[in-house]
Protein backbone atom coordinates (compact mmCIF):
# COMPACT_ATOMS: atom_id res chain seq x y z
CA UNK A 1 0.00 0.00 0.00
CA UNK A 2 0.62 3.70 -0.50
CA UNK A 3 0.95 6.21 2.77
CA UNK A 4 -1.43 8.73 2.45
CA UNK A 5 0.97 11.28 1.02
CA UNK A 6 1.55 9.08 -2.15
CA UNK A 7 -1.64 7.97 -2.43
CA UNK A 8 -2.89 12.37 -2.92
CA UNK A 9 -0.39 12.48 -5.33
CA UNK A 10 -1.54 9.43 -7.30
CA UNK A 11 -4.89 10.80 -7.56
CA UNK A 12 -3.49 13.87 -9.43
CA UNK A 13 -4.63 12.24 -12.97
CA UNK A 14 -8.19 13.16 -11.86
CA UNK A 15 -7.58 16.34 -10.86
CA UNK A 16 -5.77 17.43 -14.44
CA UNK A 17 -8.88 15.59 -15.79
CA UNK A 18 -11.40 17.86 -13.83
CA UNK A 19 -9.41 20.91 -14.53
CA UNK A 20 -8.72 20.14 -18.66
CA UNK A 21 -12.44 18.89 -19.49
CA UNK A 22 -14.24 21.59 -17.29
CA UNK A 23 -12.66 24.22 -19.31
CA UNK A 24 -12.29 23.12 -22.35
CA UNK A 25 -15.75 22.29 -22.43
CA UNK A 26 -16.70 26.07 -20.64
CA UNK A 27 -14.76 27.38 -23.80
CA UNK A 28 -17.00 25.20 -26.19
CA UNK A 29 -20.10 25.84 -24.71
CA UNK A 30 -19.29 29.47 -24.93
CA UNK A 31 -18.49 29.75 -28.61
CA UNK A 32 -20.85 27.70 -29.31
CA UNK A 33 -23.94 27.86 -27.14
CA UNK A 34 -24.57 24.03 -27.51
CA UNK A 35 -24.46 22.15 -23.72
CA UNK A 36 -26.64 19.24 -23.70
CA UNK A 37 -23.57 17.40 -25.25
CA UNK A 38 -21.40 17.57 -22.40
CA UNK A 39 -23.49 16.08 -19.93
CA UNK A 40 -24.03 13.07 -21.95
CA UNK A 41 -20.15 12.71 -22.94
CA UNK A 42 -19.48 13.03 -19.05
CA UNK A 43 -21.44 10.50 -17.87
CA UNK A 44 -20.58 8.16 -20.61
CA UNK A 45 -16.99 8.80 -19.24
CA UNK A 46 -17.53 8.39 -15.82
CA UNK A 47 -19.23 4.60 -17.02
CA UNK A 48 -15.86 4.12 -18.95
CA UNK A 49 -13.91 5.31 -16.03
CA UNK A 50 -15.67 3.23 -13.43
CA UNK A 51 -15.46 -0.27 -15.46
CA UNK A 52 -11.76 0.52 -15.53
CA UNK A 53 -11.19 1.23 -12.05
CA UNK A 54 -13.40 -2.34 -10.96
CA UNK A 55 -10.39 -4.20 -13.43
CA UNK A 56 -7.69 -3.10 -10.97
CA UNK A 57 -6.20 -5.01 -8.68
CA UNK A 58 -3.33 -5.04 -5.60
CA UNK A 59 -0.98 -5.83 -8.77
CA UNK A 60 -2.14 -3.41 -11.45
CA UNK A 61 0.85 -1.19 -12.70
CA UNK A 62 0.31 2.83 -12.03
CA UNK A 63 -0.24 3.69 -15.48
CA UNK A 64 -3.44 1.67 -15.78
CA UNK A 65 -4.57 3.12 -12.75
CA UNK A 66 -3.75 7.28 -12.98
CA UNK A 67 -5.70 6.48 -17.30
CA UNK A 68 -8.64 5.13 -15.04
CA UNK A 69 -8.36 8.28 -12.73
CA UNK A 70 -7.72 10.71 -15.71
CA UNK A 71 -11.41 9.32 -17.59
CA UNK A 72 -13.17 9.39 -14.26
CA UNK A 73 -12.26 13.03 -13.20
CA UNK A 74 -12.75 14.77 -17.52
CA UNK A 75 -15.95 12.77 -16.97
CA UNK A 76 -16.94 15.04 -13.87
CA UNK A 77 -15.41 18.17 -15.14
CA UNK A 78 -17.63 17.81 -18.41
CA UNK A 79 -20.43 17.57 -15.83
CA UNK A 80 -19.61 20.17 -12.83
CA UNK A 81 -19.93 23.36 -14.47
CA UNK A 82 -22.11 22.68 -16.90
CA UNK A 83 -24.57 21.54 -14.67
CA UNK A 84 -24.73 24.69 -12.79
CA UNK A 85 -25.03 26.73 -16.20
CA UNK A 86 -27.93 24.39 -17.63
CA UNK A 87 -29.78 25.40 -14.21
CA UNK A 88 -28.86 29.34 -14.65
CA UNK A 89 -30.00 29.18 -18.13
CA UNK A 90 -33.48 27.62 -17.39
CA UNK A 91 -34.87 30.05 -14.56
CA UNK A 92 -35.23 34.41 -15.18
CA UNK A 93 -32.75 36.41 -13.84
CA UNK A 94 -33.94 37.09 -10.27
CA UNK A 95 -34.45 32.86 -9.38
CA UNK A 96 -30.85 32.71 -10.52
CA UNK A 97 -29.36 32.83 -7.09
CA UNK A 98 -32.10 30.25 -5.87
CA UNK A 99 -31.31 28.20 -8.34
CA UNK A 100 -27.59 28.15 -8.14
CA UNK A 101 -27.76 27.41 -4.42
CA UNK A 102 -30.33 24.39 -5.05
CA UNK A 103 -27.54 23.22 -7.31
CA UNK A 104 -24.70 23.24 -4.78
CA UNK A 105 -27.36 21.73 -1.96
CA UNK A 106 -28.48 18.93 -3.75
CA UNK A 107 -24.87 18.17 -4.85
CA UNK A 108 -23.91 18.68 -1.12
CA UNK A 109 -26.43 15.87 -0.33
CA UNK A 110 -25.89 13.85 -2.91
CA UNK A 111 -22.01 13.41 -1.96
CA UNK A 112 -22.89 13.05 1.74
CA UNK A 113 -26.04 10.13 0.56
CA UNK A 114 -23.33 8.50 -1.60
CA UNK A 115 -20.44 8.51 0.46
CA UNK A 116 -22.27 6.84 2.89
CA UNK A 117 -23.95 4.12 0.66
CA UNK A 118 -21.20 3.57 -0.69
CA UNK A 119 -18.21 3.41 2.56
CA UNK A 120 -21.06 0.97 3.81
CA UNK A 121 -20.96 -1.30 0.76
CA UNK A 122 -16.87 -0.93 0.92
CA UNK A 123 -17.00 -2.16 4.64
CA UNK A 124 -19.36 -4.86 4.31
CA UNK A 125 -17.19 -6.37 1.35
CA UNK A 126 -13.86 -5.84 3.09
CA UNK A 127 -15.39 -7.97 5.89
CA UNK A 128 -16.87 -10.59 3.47
CA UNK A 129 -13.52 -10.55 1.75
CA UNK A 130 -11.25 -10.41 4.27
CA UNK A 131 -12.98 -13.30 6.30
CA UNK A 132 -12.63 -15.49 2.35
CA UNK A 133 -9.15 -14.47 2.29
CA UNK A 134 -7.91 -15.60 5.77
CA UNK A 135 -10.68 -18.85 5.45
CA UNK A 136 -9.36 -19.89 2.39
CA UNK A 137 -5.58 -19.68 4.21
CA UNK A 138 -6.86 -21.52 7.91
CA UNK A 139 -7.01 -17.81 9.51
CA UNK A 140 -10.16 -15.90 10.93
CA UNK A 141 -11.11 -12.06 11.58
CA UNK A 142 -13.37 -10.24 13.32
CA UNK A 143 -16.88 -9.34 12.28
CA UNK A 144 -16.02 -6.08 10.54
CA UNK A 145 -12.93 -6.96 8.87
CA UNK A 146 -10.71 -6.43 12.27
CA UNK A 147 -9.38 -3.58 13.36
CA UNK A 148 -5.95 -3.73 11.12
CA UNK A 149 -8.34 -2.43 7.98
CA UNK A 150 -8.50 1.46 9.49
CA UNK A 151 -4.69 2.08 10.40
CA UNK A 152 -2.23 2.23 7.53
CA UNK A 153 0.76 1.33 9.61
CA UNK A 154 -0.69 -1.69 11.12
CA UNK A 155 -1.19 -2.70 7.23
CA UNK A 156 2.31 -2.04 6.08
CA UNK A 157 3.97 -3.67 9.08
CA UNK A 158 1.78 -7.07 8.77
CA UNK A 159 4.23 -9.76 7.49
CA UNK A 160 4.04 -10.50 3.71
CA UNK A 161 0.97 -13.35 3.56
CA UNK A 162 -1.31 -11.89 6.00
CA UNK A 163 -0.22 -8.30 3.74
CA UNK A 164 -1.12 -9.71 0.77
CA UNK A 165 -4.23 -11.22 1.40
CA UNK A 166 -5.68 -7.74 2.99
CA UNK A 167 -4.22 -5.72 -0.37
CA UNK A 168 -6.32 -8.41 -2.32
CA UNK A 169 -9.38 -7.78 -0.22
CA UNK A 170 -9.54 -4.30 -0.29
CA UNK A 171 -8.27 -4.33 -4.16
CA UNK A 172 -11.84 -6.61 -4.58
CA UNK A 173 -13.95 -4.55 -2.22
CA UNK A 174 -13.01 -1.21 -4.24
CA UNK A 175 -13.77 -3.32 -7.38
CA UNK A 176 -17.50 -4.49 -6.37
CA UNK A 177 -17.82 -0.22 -5.13
CA UNK A 178 -16.77 0.50 -8.74
CA UNK A 179 -19.56 -1.96 -10.11
CA UNK A 180 -22.29 -0.93 -7.58
CA UNK A 181 -21.86 3.27 -8.92
CA UNK A 182 -21.87 2.31 -12.56
CA UNK A 183 -25.64 1.56 -12.85
CA UNK A 184 -25.83 5.36 -10.49
CA UNK A 185 -24.43 7.15 -13.74
CA UNK A 186 -25.73 5.06 -16.33
CA UNK A 187 -29.46 6.20 -14.82
CA UNK A 188 -28.00 9.50 -15.10
CA UNK A 189 -26.71 9.39 -18.54
CA UNK A 190 -29.82 8.28 -19.46
CA UNK A 191 -31.80 11.35 -17.64
CA UNK A 192 -29.12 13.31 -19.84
CA UNK A 193 -30.52 12.76 -22.74
CA UNK A 194 -33.96 14.78 -21.85
CA UNK A 195 -32.17 17.88 -21.11
CA UNK A 196 -33.67 20.22 -22.80
CA UNK A 197 -31.18 22.80 -24.27
CA UNK A 198 -32.23 26.12 -23.86
CA UNK A 199 -30.63 28.97 -26.02
CA UNK A 200 -28.12 30.68 -24.25
CA UNK A 201 -28.99 33.49 -22.40
CA UNK A 202 -27.42 37.04 -23.03
CA UNK A 203 -26.37 39.33 -20.48
CA UNK A 204 -26.53 42.72 -22.46
CA UNK A 205 -30.25 41.48 -23.19
CA UNK A 206 -31.54 39.78 -19.76
CA UNK A 207 -32.10 43.83 -18.72
CA UNK A 208 -33.69 44.62 -21.50
CA UNK A 209 -35.97 42.02 -22.09
CA UNK A 210 -36.86 42.67 -18.64
CA UNK A 211 -37.41 45.77 -18.37
CA UNK A 212 -39.60 45.85 -21.22
CA UNK A 213 -41.54 42.94 -19.57
CA UNK A 214 -42.09 45.22 -16.26
CA UNK A 215 -43.18 48.21 -19.15
CA UNK A 216 -45.78 46.04 -20.41
CA UNK A 217 -47.08 44.60 -17.27
CA UNK A 218 -47.16 48.10 -15.40
CA UNK A 219 -49.23 49.43 -18.80
CA UNK A 220 -51.67 46.67 -18.70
Amino acid sequence: GMSPTRSGLALLPMVVGIFSTSISSGIAMSRTGRYKIFPILGAATVVVALWLLSILDADSPYWQAALSFYLFGAGLGFSMQISVTIVQNAVDKRHMGTATSSVAFFRSMGGTFGAAVFGAILSSRLATHLAAQLSSRGGSTPVGGGDITGNVQKIQQLPEPMHALVLKAFADSLSDVFLWAIPVVVVALAVSFFIREVPLKSRDADPAKESGSEEIALAR
